[in-house]
């Protein structure tokens, strides 16, 4: 009965980069190499269709922006910095609302590669018995509980712990700093040098630099991760929340972080320490990627020229706008009309 299956095959457009063909809704493994582990770097130009896989994958947002959707949940907004977490057998897609630069590492377990070789072994005659890493696929445990905690975790109302812009707070997704996105850039890449290379120690390197990746990465989670499994909620949480809503509604002033500190009553070290802390963001971090992100929707929204919407969120500088900008978005503004 399994060889008279009907294989139902679809694409994933070749503009985005992809066109790798789906069995039954499921993505066919992007092999590189003989290791179990794929690292691609891609640009999406157009929404990615939901599609499941039989492997892991941890993609990086290097550039661009859009909506990730996630076993049926509400799509989530995309910035650079964003690192989705997916796991085997769960659908996604994206909706792209500019060209997305994504860097993406995929990996199998021997399980997981056995299910899948009998689901399409008459199809992917080609694929060898790959990869099997216990290490790795603890480490990518114990990064998904770190990154989820605090969405299971509830306070006493039922309320969810966490604050919209602490990505820890979103199933799946850690947040990067601009350093921390720099260094897994190069350490994507670097994999990608070892499987241009291929030699008898490529698979070798690449599982070491994945083991690496992932225990570096629930390191930053653990440390984003401002509630301990054992406490109950504070009200740091609620004056952080003021904060960002002041922060909100005076996005064209010049915010001090001395002022922020002073309306929720607290001294500006303290208040700089638990709003990292909280929300993954410096407070000047966080107020520049809000004051971005508003200037692009005045641009593609409301019709204005890139210099009136720098204006409007306070930036009077073009130079330092252009620069902010590229730091943020991976492009400079000029940049936006092309790709948007």
């Amino acid at each position: 009965m399994e060889q008279n299956r009907k294989i139902d095959l679809q694409f994933i457009g070749d503009e985005n980069g992809w066109g790798l063909p789906i069995y039954d809704g499921y993505l066919e493994f992007p092999r590189q190499d003989n290791s179990g582990i794929a690292v691609l770097n891609q640009e999406h130009a157009v929404t990615v269709m939901p599609h499941k896989h039989l492997y892991h994958e941890m993609a990086l947002i290097i550039r661009g922006r859009g909506t990730h959707s996630y076993q049926g949940e509400d799509p989530v907004p995309l910035l650079p910095g964003d690192v989705l977490l997916i796991e085997p057998n769960v659908e996604h897609g994206y909706y792209v609302e500019s060209q997305m630069t994504i860097i993406n590492c995929q990996f199998f377990t021997r399980k997981l590669n056995m299910d899948f070789n009998r689901m399409v072994k008459k199809n992917y005659r080609h694929l060898e018995t790959i990869y099997e890493e216990s290490n790795v696929l603890q480490r990518w445990d114990e990064l998904r509980r770190e990154t989820d905690i605090l969405w299971e975790k509830k306070n006493q109302s039922g309320e969810e712990y966490g604050l919209n812009e602490s990505s820890v707070r979103r199933r799946g997704i850690i947040g990067l700093t601009m350093t921390e996105r720099a260094t897994m850039e190069r350490i994507c890449m670097d994999m990608i040098s070892e499987q241009e290379l291929q030699d008898r120690d490529s698979s070798s390197m690449k599982s070491l630099q994945l083991q690496y990746l992932l225990t570096w990465l629930k390191r930053i989670a653990r440390r984003q991760n401002a509630v301990n499994a054992n406490q109950r909620v504070d009200n740091r949480q609620a004056k952080v929340q003021k904060a960002i809503t002041y922060i909100e509604e005076h996005l064209a002033e010049n915010i001090e972080v001395g002022d922020l500190a002073s309306q929720v009553f607290w001294s500006e070290g303290y208040f700089r320490n638990v709003f990292k802390e909280i929300t993954g963001f410096t407070p000047i971090q966080y107020i520049n990627r809000k004051k971005i992100m508003k200037s692009i929707d005045y641009i593609e929204k409301s019709n204005m020229n890139v210099q009136e919407a720098a204006e409007r969120v306070g930036i009077y500088d073009p130079s330092y706008y252009s620069r902010l900008f590229k730091q943020h978005m991976g492009y400079s503004p000029r940049e936006i009309s092309r790709i948007s």
